[in-house]
Parts: C-alpha cells; sequence; structure tokens
C-alpha cells in the first residue's frame, strides 16, 4: 500500500484533519479491503482519523473493521503500478519526493 495524507501538518508523526482534532471512524461492514486500488483512512487506533490515507496495492482483509474504507481507484491503474515500482528506502518510504497532482472525485466510486 502507499500511505500519504496532508503535507501541511507541523511534524511527520502529526496528521491534523479540517477539524484539528482526531475523527470517529465511520467502518461498515460492507465496504471492505477486498481489492487493488481500495482507498481508507489510516489511523493510530480506534477514532484516531487525521488526514492520513492509503490505498491498496492488494487486499488487505485484515485492516477490515479497523480503517475506514472511503474510495476506491476507478482508473489511473497505470499510477498505482508506477507507486508499486518505486525504489524505497529501510522504511519503506520512496527514495524520491512523490506528490498527488491531482485527483478525480465521483460522487459514489464504490457503487458498481
Amino acid at each position: 500500500m502507499v500511505q500519504t495524507g496532508s503535507p501541511a501538518s507541523a511534524t511527520p508523526k502529526t496528521s491534523l484533519s479540517i477539524w484539528e482534532e482526531p475523527f470517529e471512524d465511520e467502518i461498515r461492514p460492507s465496504l471492505r479491503h477486498n481489492a487493488r486500488g481500495i482507498v481508507s483512512m489510516a489511523n493510530k487506533g480506534r477514532d484516531t482519523n487525521g488526514s492520513q490515507f492509503f490505498i491498496c496495492f492488494a487486499a488487505a482483509p485484515h485492516l477490515d473493521g479497523k480503517n475506514t474504507v472511503f474510495g476506491r481507484v476507478i482508473s489511473g491503474e497505470e499510477v498505482l503500478d508506477n507507486l508499486e515500482g518505486l525504489e524505497v528506502d529501510g522504511k519503506n518510504r520512496p527514495k524520491e519526493k512523490v506528490l498527488i497532482q491531482k485527483v478525480t472525485i465521483h460522487a459514489n466510486p464504490l457503487a458498481e
């Protein structure tokens, strides 16, 4: 998976949302980490969401019930391929800076 989020936080370990404090999980049992391209909130435990999120490179069922799924990649899979192929350091962080330059949000990306 690749994790990212707001670069505006004071430290890399801090991730403030627009609410400026951690917010509750919105876990729905029907929304699962069951495929490549699932987009989900990253957290430090229950109800600790900030501005960090991740995109799965593969199914990650061990995250079901722990992280809030809120979207999925519906086009641009080649970008996921490129991200997955990046050279990383010993902490699994890309050796080169990576920026998300454009995102298109659809009304209901989880609907089939």
